[in-house]
């Protein structure tokens, strides 16, 4: 009785410690007028987990359900951060010509 109580135990440690829950961003990249951005870069702040765009502007990545920030940029546009949240549509402005 006592070894089957440790083991429910400790699976049930391992089942909350098994890692950080996650929940799945989905969203739509484009430029101020519309036209999807092919090829946008999505990170998640302060780590590697990241994803790109695509042909229609469209992305989805899993991220950390804490409040997580992304970092969203593309060749030519602005780079921006914004907080992640479900249904993400951004849209880029092009860089100043310097």
């Amino acid at each position: 009785m006592k070894q089957k109580l440790l083991l429910i135990f400790g699976l049930i440690i391992l089942t909350f410690s098994s890692g950080k829950a996650q929940q799945l961003i989905t969203g739509k990249i484009s430029e101020k007028n519309g036209s999807p951005i092919v090829g946008a870069t999505i990170l998640e702040k302060g780590s590697s987990n990241g994803t790109s765009t695509n042909g229609n502007g469209a992305f989805s990545l899993k991220v950390n359900k804490s409040k997580t920030r992304l970092v969203i940029s593309s060749v030519g546009f602005q780079t921006i951060e914004i907080d992640a949240s479900p249904g993400t549509e951004v849209s880029l402005v092009w860089k100043k010509a310097q």
